[in-house]
């Protein structure tokens, strides 16, 4: 919603949905279609009003509309016909009618030289309901004319006139609560020494007058005046010798300055015919042109409109040497208002009134019987788009350069809405960007302190991702130290916060040896024969890479149940693609169930090694080893990865690498020798080892409680003849109809 702040009549919103398609200063051609049918005012119109529907008031000194009774007073509807039903309401009897104005509640306030409306004496003012009867609660008392009229934003009633206030010798200038009683505190003195004919109000109360009068509270003014919001003088407006002549018209114009209109010459003793703009000391504003109209014109109405731009009204028919005939529109610089195109203008006479309604139209009245050629007797309507600012787009990126803005109804060729380019050569580049202060110098800048420019600003980058703006050494990725020797890799997050990396595994394994069809025996842990010290590294299962030396705190091996532990196991993150070369060893320990624990006998396997996908490779000292036959995916750091080699689901590298035991796969058992393969004959084979252990003189017997690599089932014992012999296993997987055949580990 917009409102002009300094009018004296609240304009309604321009709504969104609205639209202009005809130029700005052509006559409105609905209006004036249905005005023109049914003829207009058959005198002057000396004040026009709109009021929150559009409906136009107009006052005067007609005494007919289309034809039809209406004396000195009318309503014309929205589209320009007459509304005799409301106009015969008032029943004015007088000489004229001169300012109108509309409450905020839609009754109207009249002023002009007339005695009585609706029956009631009402001399000179008188407010009218919203179906056009007489308020009979508002009883004005006045002794002269009144020219002008502004309501306040909390409904006190300013007034302009030749009037004396009953009850005080303040002439010309008045205020009325809302009741039409005089309000005696404000304005002290004689007032005015002639007529007030116009009267503005700013958004501080302050009251801007003009008129016939030459002193004010007798003091000299020029016929220009401005009171505070009490009624005063304003302290420091002094115009000096003011205009040479009447003033007529007043408006009230952004950043403190006044724009008057009349029929005077001189302004301060500077030609400035008919139209000066002041400041709020009197003075006469610098940049505004002085000399547009003539010495013999006159302005008679002043409007500022929804564009913040003043439109004259009067008897004038040109503006800085440009055909105006009697209206005119000026630029924000006081300059000849290309846009407003008022072709041939007013045929004749004067343009006396100018207002707005909702939309934004100019309603004109005057003492004219035509407007661009079409007859509009003494009254009319005329196009006036809010405009919008647009920009020159000159290489078509969507965005155009701020530095070249015109303000228009629609976008001009070549202009876009978006004023945002940085460079209007080049359409790579739009709008500017934001920077983010960089105060430590490291290329990264603080997120929260920001600045949107075309080019950096001077300490500014387009990195935001710092965390630490005071230390040059502190930024996300940045190395640091978490103090966990179990990660790797620290570096600050996005909060500063010294995170490492590592891969947890939580894997699952079967060693075919102990397995007894539930679970693994724990033979070994039983008889205490489990070295507290890892045993790979000793066999020499990864020479070719550094690790190993674990150890585990006894207590670790006093679990009992599904938990307890059955062995040590080698698991290895290898590369991902072949060769697949070992990257880190971590030695970790079996429990019954088959989970693969860390070495506090119950975490997940960590290895102090940089997140990422790898292959996981498991070895036992007795059992051929395996891995997976796809890497592992990348995980976050801290989510451990699930690995179950016990299910015929988890694919793994070779072919036919585990031993299928009913509905589970395990590590073959058998390999006592150690050498990548079992075999049960010749050279290096696994079954001579056994009974190399024993004795070959004793082959039947048992030996005594031990941890060695020929234990193959692990009960703590090695046998090579009788029931749960060490033996039996390794001809089992070579195959038993086969003893010369060999297996071979699956690990490339």
């Amino acid at each position: 919603m917009w409102k002009r702040r300094f009018r004296s009549v609240a304009i309604l919103a321009l709504g969104s949905s609205f639209l202009v398609s005809a130029q700005s200063g052509s006559i409105d051609a609905g209006f004036a279609s249905n005005f023109q049918a049914g003829g207009g005012a058959n005198s002057s119109v000396i004040c026009t009003a709109t009021d929150a529907s559009g409906n136009i008031l107009i006052g005067g000194t007609f005494t007919q509309f289309a034809g039809l009774p209406a004396n000195r007073f009318a309503r014309v509807m929205q589209d320009g016909t007459f509304d005799p039903g409301f106009t015969s309401m008032v029943g004015l009897v007088g000489f004229d009618v001169r300012a109108i104005a509309v409450q905020s509640d839609g009754r109207v306030l009249l002023g002009g030289n007339f005695s009585s409306v609706g029956g009631f004496p009402r001399p000179f003012m008188a407010r009218l309901n919203q179906d056009g009867s007489i308020d009979t609660t508002f009883i004005p008392s006045l002794n002269l004319p009144v020219y002008a009229i502004v309501v306040q934003p909390d409904g006190a009633i300013l007034i302009g006139g030749q009037f004396f206030s009953p009850g005080f010798t303040r002439r010309g200038v008045a205020r009325l609560f809302p009741d039409g009683s005089l309000d005696t505190s404000f304005g002290a003195g004689v007032g005015a020494d002639n007529t007030v004919r116009a009267l503005a109000l700013d958004s501080d109360g302050n009251v801007a007058v003009a008129g016939s009068f030459t002193n004010f509270n007798g003091s000299p003014t020029g016929h220009v005046a401005l009171l505070d919001a009490n009624g005063t003088p304003a302290p420091g407006f002094s115009p000096l010798s003011g205009a040479d002549d009447d003033v007529h018209s007043v408006a009230i114009l952004p950043g403190q300055r006044i724009m008057f209109g009349g029929n005077f010459n001189t302004f301060n003793g500077t030609a400035s015919p008919s139209l000066v703009c002041l400041g709020y000391d009197g003075s006469i504003q610098a940049g505004m042109p002085t000399i547009g109209f003539s010495s013999m014109d006159n302005v008679t109405a002043l409007l500022v409109d929804q564009n913040d731009l003043v439109i004259c009204g009067g008897s004038f028919s040109q503006y800085q040497g440009h055909a105006a005939s009697r209206i005119v529109r000026l630029a924000p610089d006081g300059d000849w208002d290309a846009s407003f195109s008022t072709g041939s203008g007013f045929n004749s006479g004067t343009v006396v009134s100018l207002s707005l309604d909702p939309q934004g139209f100019v309603v004109a009245g005057g003492t004219f019987s035509q407007y661009q050629g079409t007859l509009q007797s003494n009254l009319t309507r005329i196009e006036n788009c809010l405009q919008s600012p647009y920009f020159m787009d000159g290489d078509q990126d969507g965005a155009g350069d701020a530095a070249t803005v015109v303000m228009a109804c629609s976008a001009p060729p070549g202009h876009v809405l978006s004023g945002s380019d940085c460079d209007d050569d080049n359409a790579a580049i739009t709008g500017p960007i934001t920077w983010y202060l960089d105060a430590d110098g490291d290329g990264m800048g603080d997120p929260t302190l920001q600045q949107v420019a075309c080019t950096a600003p001077t300490g500014f980058v387009l990195d935001n991702s710092d965390c630490d703006d005071q230390d040059e050494e502190r930024f996300p990725g940045a190395p640091c130290s978490d103090g966990d020797p179990s990660t790797v890799a620290d570096t600050l997050t996005a909060n500063c916060v010294c995170v490492g990396e590592a891969v947890d595994v939580a894997a699952k394994v079967i060693l075919e040896g102990p397995y007894n069809g539930a679970s693994m025996n724990d033979g070994l842990r039983a008889g205490n024969l489990i070295p507290v010290a890892e045993p790979y590294t000793a066999l020499g299962f990864h020479p070719d890479i550094a690790g190993g030396g674990e150890t585990v705190d006894p207590s670790v091996f006093s679990v009992i149940g599904a938990d307890a532990i059955v062995d040590w196991l080698m698991l290895v993150l290898r590369e991902k693609d072949p060769p697949y070369a070992r990257l880190s060893v971590r030695m970790a320990l079996l429990q019954r169930d088959g989970d693969v624990v860390d070495l506090n006998g119950s975490s997940p396997v960590r290895f102090a090694y940089p997140i990422g996908s790898y292959m996981l490779e498991v070895r036992h000292r007795n059992h051929l080893g395996i891995m997976t036959a796809v890497p592992l995916p990348e995980v976050p750091m801290g989510t451990p990865l699930a690995v179950d080699f016990t299910s015929p689901a988890t694919a793994c590298y070779g072919t036919n690498a585990r031993r299928t035991l009913v509905d589970i796969r395990a590590l073959f058992a058998g390999n006592s020798v150690r050498n990548g393969l079992l075999s049960y004959t010749g050279p290096s084979n696994d079954r001579d080892a056994i009974l190399v252990y024993l004795g070959s003189s004793n082959p039947n017997g048992v030996s005594a409680p031990a941890y060695v690599n020929q234990d193959l089932n692990m009960d703590g014992v090695v046998r090579y003849t009788g029931s749960s012999n060490d033996r039996d296993r390794v001809l089992i997987n070579v195959g038993s109809t086969t003893p010369n055949s060999v297996r071979l580990e699956q690990l490339p």
